[in-house]
């Protein structure tokens, strides 16, 4: 089961008169201030990541019985699971933040609710790596220091990783985490 830090709360879509105080609502729920570090688990709860509230990876956790829980073969598709986890609460999160201070700018919606929900639905898409890549983007492959891992990048966001499964079955767990944590912040910038 994925560990998120953000409640699970509908999205209104409009189905509110006023969307904005609906968001206000919401940034309040968190307190003083909205959270500045997201965590995430993908769905076995084996690897953890955390990304601060400007999408950098910070810290990446490993059970040290992770190959127990599932093998090599699923490493890089629980990590990335994890990642997108994190992005998608950081990123909805953001877009709750600009619709409760009004700095919703949209193009082609006309009304309040419409720039809401298309500045979350941007924020939402863009976690999930399916927003629109600009054109002339081409992949990158970015290669971690101890090779355990590859990661695909286009238009800045992260669209697969890859591990060297003979190699990571074999890795320590702190070994690991530091090599994954250096090529996010590789891929992303540090």
């Amino acid at each position: 089961m994925a560990v998120n830090n953000v409640g699970t709360r509908p999205r209104r879509d409009g189905a509110r008169r006023d969307l904005r105080a609906w968001a206000i609502a919401e940034v309040r729920a968190f307190g003083e201030r909205p959270p500045s570090y997201f965590r995430c688990a993908d769905p076995s709860g084996t690897i953890r990541v955390t990304l601060r509230a400007d999408d950098r990876m910070v810290d990446v956790d490993l059970d040290p019985d992770w190959r127990d829980r599932f093998g090599p073969e699923y490493f890089d598709t629980a990590l990335l699971a994890a990642y997108r986890g994190a992005l998608h609460d950081c990123r909805y999160v953001r877009g709750l933040v600009q619709l409760a201070a009004g700095n919703v700018g949209g193009s082609g919606a006309s009304s309040l609710e419409g720039r809401a929900g298309a500045a979350i639905d941007v924020a939402v898409a863009a976690a999930g790596e399916s927003g629109p890549v600009p054109a002339g983007c081409a992949d990158s492959v970015v290669r971690s220091p101890a090779g355990y891992l590859r990661l695909v990048r286009r238009g800045g966001s992260i669209r697969s990783a890859h591990a060297d499964t003979r190699r990571i079955g074999a890795a320590p767990a702190p070994l690991l985490c530091h090599d994954v944590l250096a090529v996010f912040q590789l891929a992303l910038g540090a």
